[in-house]
């Protein structure tokens, strides 16, 4: 078990430690290892994970979008349809999805 840096419990019902000497020993005692950080900086460790994994998927859902757009780009250019409407367009699309 861990606790962040700082924790000033001794991890008994309904109780609480305010002295850090008392708190260092309770969790010497029990086993409880001390974390290298805080609560604070784990937080903003968390917010920055939750960045760079939103960022992450994002960047990969337009690269995906761009891949496919390549494909039908490339599709239509190789059956020799350059100018569509809107619906052939789609017709298009669905025959080259559901055919392959």
């Amino acid at each position: 078990m861990m606790c962040f840096s700082g924790c000033l419990s001794n991890h008994e019902t309904n109780s609480a430690n305010f002295e850090a000497s008392a708190a260092a020993e309770a969790h010497r005692k029990k086993g409880i290892h001390l974390a290298a950080i805080d609560k604070e900086t784990f937080g903003k460790i968390e917010i920055v994970n939750r960045i760079f994994l939103y960022l992450s998927l994002f960047i990969v859902s337009l690269t995906l979008l761009y891949i496919l757009l390549k494909i039908i780009k490339y599709a239509r250019i190789k059956s020799g349809k350059v100018k569509m409407s809107v619906k052939d367009y789609c017709h298009f699309c669905k025959d080259l999805f559901i055919a392959t």
